[in-house]
C-alpha cells in the first residue's frame, strides 16, 4: 500500500513537472525514483545478509508447562534490519495439521536471540519449523523473501504422576531372575550391590542406603547388578484407527507414561515392546529410572502407527524364539490387561480423575 501511494506520488510530480516544464519537479521526481530504487537494493541487501536458524534443535518439556523457543539471527551486514517476518508451522509429528502464523522481529548488526512462547495442549513429539523469512525495507516499500528449513522438535512429556499401584501377587522376575536361580529377591545381598550413587529424579526410596546416607547430608543410592533387577514386561498394542484422533494418542501416552512410573515405584525395571511402522518387527526398550522413560516415550513418539494392525502378540510370536509367560497390556483404547484379563479400561473424559484417586491392585 505505501508502495503504491509512493508511485501515485512520483507519478503526480512527474505530470506537473512535465506540464509546467519545472526543473525542481523534474529533480524531486528523480529523487523520488532513486529511493525507491534503494529501497529494493537495501530490501536484498538484508535479505542477503540476514541468517535465521534455531541453536537447539530438540528439546524436552513437560505438559501444560509453559515453553519459550530460541531463534538464533545473525546479521552479517552493516545495515541493521528493522522489520522481518517469520512465518511458522506449529504441528505434531507426522500430521499435516497445524497453526501457521507470523513473528515479527527486527535485527541488529551481528548476533541476537529472538525468543518466542508457544502452547502445547497435547503429549507427542511437537515439530516448530520455520518455512519462510521475509525482510522489508526502511520504508517497507519493498520486501524479499527466503525459504527456511529450520525444524526444532520438542518432545511434550506427561507430568510425572505415577499410577498408584499395589502388587498382590508377584510373578514378574521371570525375564531377568530366571538368569540365576539362587538370586535373592530382596536385593540386599552386599555381593549384589554394584555401586552406591547420589539420588536422582525418579529413583526408587526402597533402593537408598540408609547407613551411607545418614553419614552425609546427600542421599546414596544403591545400585545392583543386572541379574539382581526384577522386571515387568509390558507390552503396547496400537491399531490405526483410533491413532488419528490427536486427543485418544494424548491419553495414551499418558496412561502409559504413569503406568511405567508406577510399576517403577514396586520394581527395579519395566521392559516396554511394541511393533514398529513395518509391522513385521519389534522394539523393545528397557527403562529402570524416570529419565529413562522420558526417552521411550520420545522414540515411541517418532514411531508411525499409521498401518499398524494392534496384533503385538502375533508379532512377538513371529520374532521372538521365546513365548511371554506374564506380561502386563496397554492398547490404544486405553484398555490395560494382565496377559489377556482386563484390569481396567481407561476413559478419555475422566482420565486425570482415574489415574489420581484409584489404586490398581497386580
Amino acid at each position: 500500500m505505501k508502495r503504491v501511494a509512493f508511485l501515485s506520488l512520483s507519478f503526480l510530480t512527474f505530470y506537473f513537472s512535465a506540464m509546467y516544464r519545472s526543473s525542481s519537479l523534474m529533480l524531486l521526481f528523480s529523487m523520488e525514483i532513486l529511493i525507491i530504487v534503494c529501497m529494493w537494493l537495501i530490501s536484498q541487501y538484508m535479505k542477503r545478509h540476514l541468517k535465521v536458524h534455531f541453536p537447539i534443535k530438540s528439546a524436552v518439556k513437560e505438559k501444560n508447562t509453559e515453553m519459550w523457543c530460541n531463534c538464533e539471527m545473525i546479521n552479517t551486514g552493516k545495515l541493521p534490519v528493522s522489520r522481518l517476518k517469520l512465518r511458522l508451522w506449529i504441528h505434531y509429528f507426522q500430521e499435516d495439521q497445524g497453526r501457521r502464523g507470523y513473528l515479527y522481529a527486527s535485527s541488529e548488526c551481528g548476533k541476537h536471540n529472538q525468543n518466542f512462547g508457544i502452547c502445547a495442549q497435547y503429549c507427542g513429539l511437537l515439530c516448530v519449523e520455520l518455512e519462510e523469512l521475509i525482510v522489508y525495507d526502511y520504508m517497507a516499500f519493498f520486501s524479499s523473501s527466503e525459504d527456511l528449513n529450520e525444524v526444532l522438535k520438542i518432545g511434550i512429556i506427561p507430568s510425572a504422576q505415577p499410577l498408584m499401584i499395589e502388587l498382590i501377587s508377584y510373578p514378574w522376575e521371570v525375564d531377568l531372575l530366571k538368569q540365576d536361580g539362587t538370586i535373592s529377591k530382596s536385593g540386599d545381598a552386599v555381593s549384589e550391590i554394584r555401586q552406591l550413587r547420589e539420588q536422582r529424579a525418579g529413583d526408587s526410596l526402597r533402593h537408598i542406603h540408609w547407613n551411607e546416607s545418614a553419614k552425609t547430608d546427600k542421599i546414596w543410592i544403591k545400585e545392583y547388578e543386572r541379574d539382581a533387577y526384577s522386571c515387568f514386561t509390558i507390552l503396547l498394542e496400537i491399531k490405526a484407527e483410533h491413532w488419528k484422533n490427536i486427543k485418544n494418542r494424548d491419553a495414551f501416552y499418558r496412561v502409559c507414561y504413569a503406568i511405567l512410573l508406577g510399576l517403577l515405584e514396586k520394581v527395579d525395571a519395566v521392559r516396554v515392546i511394541w511393533s514398529n511402522e513395518n509391522q513385521n518387527d519389534i522394539t523393545e526398550v528397557e527403562v529402570w529410572d524416570q529419565i529413562q522413560c522420558q526417552n521411550m516415550m520420545l522414540q515411541l513418539y517418532q514411531e508411525d502407527f499409521s498401518t499398524a494392525n494392534g496384533n503385538i502378540l502375533k508379532t512377538i510370536w513371529n520374532t521372538k524364539a521365546y513365548p511371554l509367560d506374564e506380561y502386563l497390556k496397554l492398547d490404544s483404547e486405553l484398555s490395560w490387561y494382565i496377559n489377556e484379563t482386563l484390569i481396567y479400561h481407561f476413559s478419555v473424559e475422566n482420565l486425570e480423575e482415574e489415574m489420581t484417586k484409584k489404586v490398581f491392585a497386580l
